[in-house]
């Protein structure tokens, strides 16, 4: 039986589409037009099995400043702490060491609901699902089982029509396997509206990505949501994750949050990762964002942070050579000009990150970098001055509430050659 497009849907046929499109905005603006996407994994033992995106309402709007470190400072004055010396206080301690960078709040908000243990690890993505979390630290008894409603019943019909997957993987959402495991989320607008009709559907696939400001707090995430470079072909674990194909044609405006090691997790510029480490790829011509397949991009914000959340162990005969990778608190104008020529046909572009001390001005505003008045380099210093202890004590994390204050501004890296670890990418480092 042919498929009943519903084009005589009197929403289709009595609305015209701007009225329609004004529908759907304010649908997801209820539930925020400002979404985190990670990557979560599914495990089988020490092996990952699956991968699927999760998503979060951003409640952190771009800042080109570090008021948390202006904050820690007002409270070192406050309490007359000599500079120089450290800070006991767990609080300032945990912001600093998330891995959700300037996106601390959105951690809190998530510990709130899933516990300590959702954000408790290294990087935002490459982790068990938070609802695994969620499962054990807040259990239930369930509410006695209400009668189906009308969404649970067209879900019932999509899974057993097989239409279940082509929302899945407009999505991005979990598959395959998975598919019949996951039951249809009833607290997000998302899944009703596109598995409403066939015409809406598209429709709202355009509308959502058109009007979401989609934020990516890691590498990770990003290189699985838009495609990797040249990765290694044993690393198959990068084939867990599926692209959504509406995020290059509709998207507009993006925004990445990264470590100041986000090179060690670009496929083709670390050597662990890359299918030829003899010939590695420059990550600060950010090549691996693939802006190429976007077709609508207009807007890219970027915070580079100062100091790393992640140990870096490296093995002294195979990986020394990472620490030969350029930082972008080392390049000069010329070569900072360089680096953001691949910006140059996107409307706007705003970066925040710590540079070279040559640089001006100390904070603030850098001129001469672009023509383009939307485009923008905020300076901030040359790093950071508080940081966090990097001390492991539990999952890889310090828990003694310690903030260490250096002497100058720095961008914080922490290498060691006692061992070997699996690093935010899933990679030996």
């Amino acid at each position: 039986m042919p498929t009943n497009p519903q084009s005589n849907s009197r929403f289709i046929t009595r609305l015209p589409r701007e009225v329609r499109d004004a529908i759907y905005l304010e649908v997801w603006r209820s539930y925020g037009l400002r979404q985190h996407i990670v990557l979560h994994w599914e495990w089988e033992g020490s092996e990952p099995i699956g991968a699927h995106f999760c998503r979060w309402p951003c409640t952190t709007e771009y800042e080109v400043e570090d008021k948390l470190q202006e904050e820690i400072d007002l409270y070192r004055i406050e309490n007359n702490i000599p500079a120089g010396e450290g800070i006991p206080h767990v609080t300032f301690q945990e912001r600093l060491m998330t891995p959700w960078l300037n996106h601390w709040r959105c951690s809190e908000a998530v510990e709130e609901d899933y516990g300590e243990e959702a954000t408790f690890m290294d990087c935002t993505s490459g982790v068990p699902c938070w609802k695994n979390y969620h499962s054990r630290s807040k259990y239930t008894p369930p509410p006695p089982p209400k009668p189906r409603g009308r969404m649970d019943r067209l879900w019932d019909k999509a899974k057993k029509t097989g239409q279940s997957s082509h929302v899945w993987r407009k999505l991005g959402l979990p598959h395959g396997r998975d598919r019949d495991t996951v039951t249809a989320p009833v607290d997000s607008p998302y899944l009703p509206m596109l598995l409403s009709c066939k015409i809406m559907s598209e429709e709202c696939l355009k509308s959502l990505y058109e009007s979401t400001t989609f934020i990516f707090t890691d590498a990770l995430a990003w290189q699985m949501f838009v495609g990797f470079c040249e990765p290694h072909p044993r690393i198959k674990w990068l084939n867990r994750g599926i692209p959504p194909k509406a995020f290059p044609k509709y998207a507009k405006r993006i925004e990445l949050s990264l470590s100041p090691g986000f090179p060690y997790d670009i496929t083709c510029s670390a050597p662990h990762m890359s299918a030829h480490s003899e010939s590695l790829h420059n990550p600060y011509d950010f090549h691996w964002l693939h802006l190429d397949r976007f077709q609508n991009l207009q807007s890219i914000k970027m915070w580079i942070a100062a100091r790393c959340t992640t140990v870096y162990y490296l093995d002294k005969n195979i990986h020394l050579g990472m620490l030969d990778c350029p930082k972008i608190n080392d390049f000069d104008v010329q070569e900072l000009k360089d680096a953001l020529l691949s910006f140059g046909n996107i409307q706007e572009f705003v970066l925040s990150t710590p540079l070279h001390a040559n640089i001006e001005p100390e904070d603030g505003y850098v001129e001469g970098i672009t023509q383009n008045p939307s485009h923008q380099v905020w300076k901030r210093g040359t790093g950071d001055f508080h940081h966090p202890n990097l001390i492991r004590t539990y999952r890889g994390r310090a828990r003694q509430g310690w903030v260490e204050m250096g002497s100058q501004r720095q961008v914080q890296f922490d290498f060691s050659h006692r061992g070997i670890e699996i690093s935010c990418a899933g990679g030996i480092l």
